[in-house]
This record gives C-alpha cells, sequence and structure tokens, in this order.
C-alpha cells in the first residue's frame, strides 16, 4: 500500500492544483511561501506516521527551518516602510527651482512641488515632514547652507 507520508505529499500535490486552478494561474514561489508555515505541524504529524527516530531525524531540520523562517519574516515585517507616500517622509530633498507658492524640489530622481514655512533657495537641502494636496511640505535641513 501507501506509505502515510506518500500519502500526504499526494493529497498536497493534489489540494495545491485544486487551488492554482480556481485561482487560474500557474505555481508561483509566493504560493508555496505560505506551505512553509505548516512545517511545525508537518513534523508534529511524522510523530504520529512514523517510528520516533525517523521522526526526529525528519522533524529536527524541518523545525530549524521554520524557525529561521519565522526570524526572517518577523526582521522584514519591522523593516521601515520605503514605498509611498510613508517612505517620503522624513527624506532629504535638494531645491532645484522656485515658484509662486514655494519651491520645485528634486526627491529620488523626481521633482515635486513643495510647500514651506521656512525662506528657501536654490540648493537648500530640506526634509520633507508631510504631503498635502500633491505637494510636499518641507522644512530647512538643519545642515544646509545658505
Amino acid at each position: 500500500g501507501l506509505s502515510p507520508l506518500r500519502f500526504s505529499k499526494g493529497l498536497l500535490k493534489r489540494s495545491l492544483k485544486r487551488q492554482l486552478r480556481q485561482k487560474g494561474r500557474s505555481p508561483k514561489v509566493k504560493d508555496m511561501c505560505h506551505f512553509l508555515f505548516l512545517l511545525p505541524f508537518i513534523a508534529l504529524l511524522l510523530f504520529f506516521l512514523l517510528p520516533a527516530g525517523q521522526a526526529t531525524f525528519i522533524s529536527v531540520p524541518l523545525f530549524l527551518i521554520f524557525v529561521w523562517l519565522a526570524w526572517v519574516t518577523w526582521k522584514d515585517m519591522r523593516r521601515p516602510v520605503s514605498t509611498g507616500i510613508e517612505g517620503l517622509m522624513g527624506a532629504k530633498a535638494q531645491v532645484v527651482g522656485k515658484t509662486r507658492d514655494g519651491a520645485k524640489v528634486s526627491l529620488r530622481g523626481e521633482l515635486w512641488d513643495a510647500l514651506s514655512d521656512d525662506e528657501l533657495t536654490m540648493g537648500d537641502t530640506v526634509r520633507v515632514t508631510r504631503f498635502e494636496r500633491m505637494k510636499l511640505v518641507v522644512r530647512k535641513d538643519v545642515n544646509s547652507r545658505g
């Protein structure tokens, strides 16, 4: 007959194929990443299906992989936001021109309209404090020339 390990592997493959068919796309790495969080439960299941020596031999590496994966995920989730408006807050920009109601600043290779309470001149370095109506609100950087 079928060994329990072979049976569960076949069941997992069929389940994954069914899910992917429902989503209408081919398997990708991101589809498999959630499977890795099941490793501790699979390791526990092995103790019911295999002799203790074999289960331990397989479960310890599975558990270590899970611990490493959890640590990498935790570390990644604590990274500061680096995209969108939230990623611009506190960033340094360079004043490249003046406008009627503020200045033009270059931030990460893009030109933005900026508003400031400070008097800005070309070449000043500013920091983004907030975002208002598609304009950056900035203040002069303490170490800025001018």
